[in-house]
C-alpha cells in the first residue's frame, strides 16, 4: 500500500513471506557436471597438492556443500559456453523461468494467505497505535514484503495474488474508516501492488543461481531497479493520487511516498526473497550452527530495544547504535544473507517503533516527527546496504573458493584416473606430481618419489637418458615425444613419452611435464609381426629353391636307379649308390615337404616311432662327426603317432644338429623314446591308452649347455648363438612348428658346461600296443 499521508501513517500491511530458494550458490553453479566429478570436492586431496583440507575452516563446509549438488530443475538447466569448464559465479536464469520451488501449496493459498495478512496487519498497526496518528513514516512494508513473495511465485500467479492483497486491504481499511480518503487509499493500494509487480519482475530477471542477493551483480541490480528506478518511476503516479484526494501539494506527498517505498523495498523485500525450509542446507553452507544463529538474532534484537528504546540516559554515551554494525557484520559473515535480512528486518522494526513514540537518539523533541524520521531513514537505510553488501561479498568470495576447490577436485580426479603416466618435475629434476600409473610404471609408492630427483629413482644411464631429453625440451620450449627404453630384464619398459614445458604468465619455463604410455606390449607384438612377416618371405623363398632343387634331386635319383639296373657293380659300389639313392629319396622327401609346409595335414598317417629312427640311424651318425657318438635308447616298441616320415625326420635331424654344433670336441649324443603321461591328464592307468599318454623322444647332449637368457629365446625366428654365417636361426623355430602342428610341445632344460636335453612330447595314435 502507498503512504496515507495525514490520514492515517499506520496504514500498512505486512505480508509474510513463503517459498524457499536454494542456498546452494555453489553447488549450483557446479550442477552440469556429472555426478561422479560432483562427488569430488568432499573428498579432500588424497594425493597432495592444494584441497578442501588446506581451505579456510569457514570454506570447507561451502566446498563440500559444491560437491553435494542437487538436481537442477528442467528451466534452470543451461548449457555450458564452449570452451568452459563452469558457468560464471552468478548465472542468470531464465526471464521466463519460475523460481525454483519445491511442491507446496498452490498460488490460492498464498492469495488468500496474503489478503489475511493484509487485513490482519492494517488492524494491528491501528489499534496498538504502531506509528504516529498523522504524519509521514519511516516506510511502507507491505510493499517489500509482497515484492519479495511474487518474485517467488510463477508468472502466473503474480497479478491475482497482488490484486487480492491490495483488495483485502482496500476493503479493510474502508470497513473500519467508513471512508477511502477521497479515493487516495485505492490508488495507494493499487501503486503499491504494482510496484511490487515490477520490483518482482526485475528480481526474477537477476535471480542468479545462488542466494538471492549473494552476488555483487544481483546486489547491485536489486539496489538500482527495486530500491530506486521503480519507485522513482511509480512514485509520481501515487504521489498524484493523495495530491487530488487529500488536497496535499505534491512534491509534499511525492518525496515521503518515494524514500518510504524505497526503504520498503530495501528492508524487506531481502528478507521476503529467501527460503525458510532448508536449514541443513543453510548449515553446510555458512560455518555458523543453529546455536550461532539463533545466538546472533538475539544480540541483534537486544541491543536494538537498547538503542531506541531508552533504557537509561546513561547508556547513550555508549552509542548503541553504532554497535549494531559488529553484529549484523557477524550475522552476514557466519550466517550469509538469508539471517543478514532478518537482522536488518529486527533492526527496522525496531528502531520505527521506538522513534514513533518519542524513543531512541532518533526522537527529536523540536524538529516534530519529520526531523525524527530523516535520521531514522538515514541510519536505517546505511546499515541495510552496509550489512548487504557485506554478505554478498562474503558469500561470492566462499563461492569462487568453493567452485576452485570443486574445480581442482576434478582435475586431481583425471590426473589420478588416466591411463597413460603423468608426472611434473621442476627444473631440477624433482618429482613434485605424479599419478598412479607412474607410480606403478616405476614400482614405488609415491611417498618414496615425490621431491627426489631422477638419479635417485632411475638407474644411472635411465636417468641420463630421461636428462637428456627433459635439456631438449627446456632448448626448444616446445613438447617432444620421444621413445624411451628403460629398465633391464624382466623391469625393462618401452615408453612413448611426450615431454612438455611448463611456462608461467611470463613465458619462463617452471616445470617439466611428462605424459607416457607403456609400449612395451605393442613393440612386442611388432617385433613378433616383423618376424612373421620375415619367415613368411623366407617360407616364399624357400618354396621356390625347393621346387628347383626337387628337380635336380630326382635327375639324381633316377640317374643312381638307372645304374643301378644297368651295370653289374661290385658289392661296395653297389652299396654305395644304394645310399645314395636313400640320401636322394630324402632330400626329395624334405624338399617336398618344405614346398607343401604350410598344409602339412596331406601325407600324415600313423607311424612307428623307434622304427622310423632306426632307419634315420645311419644318417644321424653322418651327421654327427667322427669324435661324436650317437646312442639310440628305444623305449617305445609298435607305439605310433600321427605324422609324416619326414617330419618326424626333419624334428630329429634338427636336435641332433643343435647338439652336435654344441660339442666343442668328443662328446656323446642319445636319442631315447618311452612313453610318458600325458601332460595335465590323470594318471588311470594303461587302460586309458592312447587319450592319457604321449610318446616322448629326449635327445640328450653333453657339451657347453646354455644359459638361462639363450634358454628363454631358444625358439625364437632369426635367434642363433653361432658366429658368422653358420647359423640361420631358423632351426628349433622350424622344430617347434613341426611339433605344435602335430599336436605336441617341445621344451629344453640345461645346465651350463653339463649339456643340454630336448624333449619332444607327441599324442599317441590309437591304442597301445600291448595294453
Amino acid at each position: 500500500m502507498a503512504w496515507r499521508g495525514h490520514v492515517d501513517a499506520a496504514e500498512w500491511t505486512p505480508v509474510l513471506p513463503r517459498g524457499r530458494v536454494s542456498l546452494l550458490c555453489a553447488s549450483r553453479l557446479s550442477r552440469g557436471l556429472p555426478r561422479e566429478s560432483r562427488t569430488l570436492a568432499s573428498r579432500g586431496n588424497a594425493h597432495g597438492g592444494p584441497g578442501v583440507r588446506g581451505m579456510p575452516a569457514r570454506v570447507r563446509g561451502l566446498a563440500r556443500e559444491a560437491a553435494a549438488l542437487q538436481r537442477v530443475p528442467a528451466h534452470r538447466a543451461r548449457p555450458a559456453r564452449r570452451g568452459a569448464m563452469m558457468e560464471d559465479y552468478s548465472p542468470r536464469a531464465p526471464a521466463d523461468a519460475p523460481p525454483p520451488e519445491r511442491a507446496g501449496p498452490g498460488g490460492a493459498f498464498w492469495a488468500v494467505g496474503a489478503a489475511a495478512l493484509a487485513a490482519a496487519s492494517y488492524l494491528l498497526a491501528r489499534y496498538i497505535h504502531l506509528g504516529p496518528p498523522q504524519g509521514p513514516w519511516a516506510y511502507w512494508p507491505i510493499n517489500g514484503l509482497l515484492c519479495g513473495l511474487l518474485s517467488r511465485r510463477p508468472r502466473s500467479e503474480r497479478p491475482w495474488i497482488a490484486l487480492t492483497a491490495a483488495t483485502a486491504q482496500v476493503v479493510t481499511i474502508y470497513l473500519v474508516r467508513g471512508n477511502l480518503a477521497g479515493g487516495s487509499t485505492v490508488g495507494g493500494a493499487a501503486m503499491g501492488a504494482v510496484q511490487a509487480l515490477a520490483g518482482a519482475w526485475l528480481l526474477q530477471r537477476q535471480r542468479s543461481a545462488g542466494t538471492p542477493l549473494g552476488s555483487l551483480r544481483e546486489l547491485a541490480a536489486f539496489v538500482i531497479g527495486v530500491v530506486f528506478l521503480v519507485p522513482l518511476a511509480l512514485t509520481p503516479i501515487s504521489a498524484l493520487g493523495f495530491a487530488y484526494g487529500l488536497g496535499l501539494p505534491f512534491f509534499q506527498s511525492w518525496w515521503p511516498l518515494f524514500v518510504g517505498n524505497s526503504l520498503s523495498m530495501l528492508f524487506f523485500a531481502p528478507f521476503a526473497m529467501q527460503g525458510w525450509g532448508r536449514w541443513r542446507e543453510a548449515r553446510a553452507l555458512w560455518p555458523a550452527g543453529r546455536l550461532e544463529v539463533l545466538l546472533c538474532q538475539l544480540c541483534i534484537l537486544v541491543l536494538s530495544a537498547a538503542s531506541f528504546g531508552g533504557l537509561g540516559r546513561w547508556l547513550e554515551y555508549l552509542a548503541l547504535p553504532y554497535l549494531m554494525f559488529p553484529l549484523l557484520a557477524w550475522a552476514a559473515l557466519r550466517s550469509g544473507p538469508k539471517w543478514t535480512a532478518l537482522a536488518i528486518l529486527s533492526v527496522a522494526t525496531v528502531g520505527a517503533w521506538c522513534t514513533s513514540r518519542g524513543l531512541g537518539p532518533f526522537a527529536v523533541q523540536d524538529g516534530g516527527p519529520q526531523a525524527s524520521v530523516v535520521g531514522l531513514q538515514a541510519y536505517l537505510a546505511f546499515v541495510a546496504f552496509t550489512a548487504l553488501l557485506l554478505a554478498a561479498l562474503t558469500e561470492q568470495h566462499q563461492r569462487a573458493f568453493a567452485e576452485l576447490a570443486l574445480q581442482g577436485a576434478i582435475q586431481r580426479a583425471f590426473f589420478e584416473s588416466s591411463e597413460p603416466a603423468l608426472a611434473l618435475k621442476d627444473l631440477g629434476g624433482h618429482y613434485l606430481m605424479l599419478n598412479r600409473s607412474m607410480e606403478e610404471l616405476l614400482g614405488r609408492p609415491r611417498e618414496r618419489l615425490l621431491g627426489r630427483q631422477l638419479r635417485e629413482v632411475l638407474s644411472p644411464a635411465d636417468a641420463a637418458l630421461v636428462e637428456a631429453h627433459d635439456q631438449r625440451v627446456l632448448e626448444r620450449g616446445q613438447p617432444l615425444t620421444f621413445l624411451e627404453s628403460l629398465g633391464e630384464g624382466a623391469l625393462h619398459r618401452q615408453l612413448l613419452v611426450t615431454r612438455f614445458p611448463v611456462k608461467d604468465s611470463a613465458g619462463t619455463i617452471r616445470y617439466v611435464g611428462m605424459i607416457g604410455r607403456d609400449e612395451t606390449t605393442e613393440v612386442a607384438l611388432g617385433e613378433r609381426l616383423h618376424r612373421a612377416q620375415r619367415v613368411e618371405l623366407l617360407g616364399q623363398l624357400a618354396a621356390g629353391l625347393a621346387h628347383d632343387l626337387n628337380n635336380l634331386l630326382s635327375v639324381l635319383v633316377n640317374s643312381v636307379a638307372v645304374l643301378q639296373r644297368r651295370v653289374a657293380l661290385p658289392r661296395e659300389d653297389a652299396e654305395i649308390l644304394q645310399d645314395m639313392a636313400e640320401a636322394g629319396e630324402r632330400a626329395a622327401s624334405l624338399t617336398r615337404r618344405l614346398m607343401s609346409f604350410g598344409r602339412p595335414e596331406g601325407s600324415r598317417a600313423p607311424l612307428e616311432v623307434d622304427e622310423a629312427l632306426r632307419r634315420l640311424e645311419p644318417l644321424l651318425r653322418a651327421l654327427a662327426r667322427g669324435g661324436i657318438d650317437v646312442v639310440g635308447r628305444y623305449g617305445a616298441p609298435g607305439v605310433s603317432v600321427v605324422a609324416d616320415a619326414s617330419e618326424l625326420e626333419q624334428i630329429v635331424l634338427n636336435l641332433v644338429s643343435n647338439a652336435r654344433d654344441a660339442i666343442a670336441g668328443e662328446g656323446r649324443i642319445t636319442v631315447t623314446t618311452e612313453l610318458a603321461l600325458r601332460p595335465g591328464a590323470p594318471d588311470s592307468g594303461a587302460t586309458d591308452g592312447a587319450v592319457s599318454r604321449w610318446l616322448q623322444v629326449r635327445v640328450e647332449d653333453n657339451g657347453e649347455g646354455m644359459d638361462p637368457a639363450t634358454l628363454a629365446r631358444l625358439f625364437q625366428p632369426f635367434f642363433t648363438t653361432k658366429e658368422g654365417a653358420r647359423g640361420t636361426g631358423l632351426g628349433l623355430y622350424t622344430t617347434a612348428l613341426l611339433v605344435r602342428q602335430l599336436g605336441g610341445e617341445i621344451h629344453a632344460t640345461s645346465t651350463p658346461g653339463q649339456g643340454s636335453t630336448f624333449v619332444v612330447g607327441l599324442p599317441v595314435a590309437g591304442p597301445l600296443l600291448g595294453s
